[in-house]
């Protein structure tokens, strides 16, 4: 799976309060790309971080995957979108420390 978005944020949440949203895309894990990686893998990077868990995300509204798609869909009749994105830096990473609820 190359694609991981995510689904729910909780409101108030320490990702909420991170910055994290709805519809972002994961691309990192505390620096370990989740190309290639199950959903599965990516949950468990996830579980087993440490004290500090690191997401390195591409916000919804920055991902040119998605507004390219996204405005494809619109389209009709015309022509694709063909953007010409050229040296898109990573994406900032949001860390916040692991917190454990009971």
């Amino acid at each position: 799976m190359d694609t991981i978005f995510v689904k729910n944020v909780k409101e108030d949440g320490p990702a909420h309060r991170a910055g994290l949203r709805t519809g972002d895309r994961l691309v990192k894990v505390n620096g370990e790309s989740v190309i290639g990686k199950t959903y599965s893998q990516v949950i468990a990077l996830i579980q087993n971080s440490d004290d500090t868990l690191e997401l390195s995300i591409m916000p919804k509204d920055e991902d040119i995957l998605q507004l390219a798609y996204s405005q494809d869909a619109y389209l009709k009749g015309n022509e694709p979108y063909s953007g010409e994105a050229r040296s898109i830096p990573e994406p900032p990473p949001i860390c916040y420390p692991r917190k454990t609820y009971a």
